[in-house]
Order: structure tokens, then C-alpha cells, then sequence
């Protein structure tokens, strides 16, 4: 693909060099190695402050649809917060006000419909408290996923409230 092409020519990084030849082989939505090479593109793209390539990057998944698969859609949610993050960070809020909308809207479906005040009460403590509440509270299978999930974003969601 020619935009990895371009990212792999544009710096000297190792990590992105592997990652570029990696994705310009074979990039499916449908593998949870892909995704999780092209979500460590995209974070490598915002470290270096990259923030239009990760955006560019992100558009290869955004619209991809939740099949079941937790492995993948995990690193595209993640995806989806790093991005978020850019459009807060660059002062576009129309499209950090909507995307963060539309993965909130999953996350409160995917957690048992738990509310955003509930998500900000378990942030605001040690994370410890949040993963006691969390496994209290979940006992199926996404249990494992939103256990994970919240751990991963805890971070990014104290910052959104």
C-alpha cells in the first residue's frame, strides 16, 4: 500500500521500517496481528507527533464493524482513543465530540450499560479498586474484555470527563 510506503520512507525508526513492511504484505481487518501492528503504527504516529498519518492510518479501520471478535475489536478501540485524543489535542472538537460519542455509545452496550458516571467513579480510584469493581460486577464472557479494557483506557477516559 502506498501510504505505508510513504510512512516507511518518511522516517528511520526500526519499529515503524517493520511495521510498514509488515501491513504493506498483508493488512486484514480480519486479524488480530494485523490490527494490532497497524494500532502500533498509529501510536507510533502520535508519539512523533505524526498526528495527520495517524489519522490517514486510522481511516483503513474506521469502519470496521464488531463481528464478536474481542482480539480485534480491542485494538480498534484503542485505535479509536488515540484518535480522540488527536482530534482534542489539535482542537477539532466536531469530530473528537463524534467519535467519542460513537465509542462511548459501544462501550456503555458492550459494559453492561453502565453509565459514564459509573465509568468516572471507577477511574477516580486507584486502578485496583477499578479492576475489584469491574470483576464484581462482570461475570461472562466480556467480563475478561471490559477487565482489559478498562485497565488499557483507564488512563484516556479520566482524562475525558
Amino acid at each position: 500500500m502506498e501510504l505505508f510506503e510513504k510512512i516507511s520512507e518518511k522516517y528511520e525508526n526500526k519499529r515503524i521500517k517493520r511495521d510498514c513492511k509488515a501491513l504493506m504484505k498483508k493488512c486484514s481487518a480480519k486479524s488480530s496481528r494485523d490490527m494490532n501492528t497497524l494500532v502500533e503504527l498509529i501510536d507510533l504516529m502520535y508519539i512523533y507527533q505524526d498526528f495527520e498519518m495517524a489519522v490517514e492510518l486510522y481511516h483503513i479501520i474506521e469502519k470496521v464493524e464488531f463481528t464478536g471478535n474481542y482480539t480485534i475489536y480491542d485494538e480498534i478501540l484503542y485505535a479509536k482513543w488515540t484518535i480522540v485524543r488527536i482530534y482534542r489535542e489539535t482542537n477539532q472538537t466536531e469530530k473528537y465530540e463524534q467519535l467519542l460519542n460513537s465509542v462511548m455509545e459501544y462501550e456503555n452496550e458492550a459494559y453492561f450499560g453502565l453509565s459514564r458516571i459509573v465509568y468516572t467513579a471507577l477511574l477516580v480510584v486507584p486502578s485496583s479498586c477499578a479492576i475489584s469493581g469491574i470483576v464484581i460486577v462482570a461475570s461472562s464472557r466480556r467480563a475478561s474484555f471490559s477487565l482489559s479494557s478498562f485497565v488499557r483506557y483507564r488512563d484516556w477516559l479520566l482524562y475525558q470527563f
